[in-house]
């Protein structure tokens, strides 16, 4: 790939090179997405590199909170065939309790966000990558943070100030889960 240099009459631009979208190639945020606008010169030649690339990692294809509710023998389990153990907000729940907390469906928000945030754990238990996700400001840590102030059953309502912070880092979470993110759907 090349980068920064002159193709053809076309300049290419590097990434990351501060807020000066002239010589700044990552595209403008749109929701959870970037869009990068090409403007062809000289003739319609479309061989433009965004530097794209296929992740490398094993990325088995995410599962939505139906899959995982409807895949029981899917999930993770740890080298003795023992029931995995999830931590959502700090709390440790079983695969049983897990999947039951998967099954409710109320106007209680913590209902959602467990959902999504226990399927995006389980998407990268089984070997998805989460550079999408992870790190001290990813969502998986968001989310964490927000359950661990709103446990499970906490009567979370959809026109809550709790959810206002809630519903971005869940949207984001479902989006992974969906394979919109850093990780395919599963086929």
């Amino acid at each position: 790939m090349l980068s920064g240099v002159a193709l053809q009459g076309k300049q290419l631009t590097l990434s990351n090179v501060g807020n000066d979208d002239s010589i700044d190639s990552d595209g403008v945020p749109e929701g959870t997405y970037s869009k990068a606008t090409v403007i062809l010169v000289n003739g319609n030649n479309s061989d433009t590199d965004f530097g794209f690339v296929t992740s490398t990692a094993l990325n088995p294809g995410t599962g939505t909170p139906g899959y995982w509710k409807n895949h029981p023998d899917a999930w993770p389990v740890d080298a003795s065939d023992l029931p995995v153990t999830i931590m959502i907000g700090g709390v440790p729940y079983s695969k049983d309790a897990a999947l039951a907390g998967l099954a409710k469906i109320t106007k209680d928000k913590t209902t959602t966000m467990f959902s999504s945030l226990l399927s995006a754990k389980l998407n990268v238990l089984i070997g998805n990558s989460d550079s999408c996700l992870s790190g001290p400001n990813g969502a998986i840590a968001q989310g964490d943070a927000w359950m661990a102030l709103h446990p499970l059953n906490s009567n979370v309502l959809a026109s809550s100030d709790a959810w206002r912070i809630g519903e971005p880092i869940h949207q984001t979470l479902d989006a992974y889960n969906n394979g919109l993110l850093c990780a395919p759907h599963r086929q």
